[in-house]
């Protein structure tokens, strides 16, 4: 695996090992070639996805798992060091997913369920995350809902899609403004957040 030098402020807590043992993805997926697979640190362009969200020092990464010469899957994560979080009234370290993408003839394969499921079991524990968060768009509405994730809305986004859900589908019974959860909403809700274009927030604490 091709792993670029691990800033400082990461390498108080991570080693190079540690990025290995998550994304290397053979002995799942005989496809993979994890020899090619590279993992770099704080590109610029990564930094823009990421947008201006983060209010603190962060180290961004890009994964790109690799299928011969051409990539199956790519993720961005911003680790963030001082952070809101939106299962307390508390500020911490922050896990942030902002993009994961797998071509659509490996699509079904749970490719991203492994990647993620190894995430949250070594490299974010690792690093004493406090909390998952994800950036919600498009198909990531009809995914991050899935009961097996574990998000819950975080509170803006939450207020936004009670409203929105309101004044598409009506006031209940039960009214979208009791909602408070996923499973609160009905499936179409979810198909209909993704075709209107929507954003949102959700997150997970990893210490439950």
């Amino acid at each position: 695996m091709q792993i670029q030098p691990l800033p400082k402020s990461l390498a108080h807590d991570l080693c190079g090992g540690d990025f290995y043992d998550v994304y290397s993805l053979s002995g799942s997926y005989p496809f993979v070639k994890d020899n090619l697979t590279q993992v770099r640190f704080n590109d610029r362009g990564d930094r823009w996805l990421t947008g201006d969200t983060a209010t603190g020092e962060r180290d961004t990464y890009r994964v790109s798992v690799a299928e011969n010469t051409a990539k199956c899957a790519t993720c961005v994560r911003d680790l963030r060091y001082e952070e809101r979080l939106y299962g307390s009234e508390k500020t911490g370290r922050v896990a942030y997913r902002f993009l994961i993408w797998v071509t659509e003839a490996r699509r079904g394969q749970r490719i991203a369920t492994t990647i993620c499921e190894r995430e949250e079991a070594s490299l974010f524990s690792k690093w004493r995350a406090d909390e998952v968060q994800v950036f919600v768009d498009g198909q990531g509405f009809l995914t991050w809902t899935r009961p097996r994730f574990g998000y819950e809305i975080a509170p803006a986004a939450l207020k936004m899609l009670r409203a929105e859900c309101k004044r598409r589908f009506g006031d209940g019974p039960p009214s979208p403004e009791c909602f408070e959860k996923m499973s609160d909403f009905p499936p179409y809700f979810w198909e209909y957040a993704r075709d209107r274009g929507f954003q949102a927030t959700f997150f997970k604490r990893l210490d439950e």
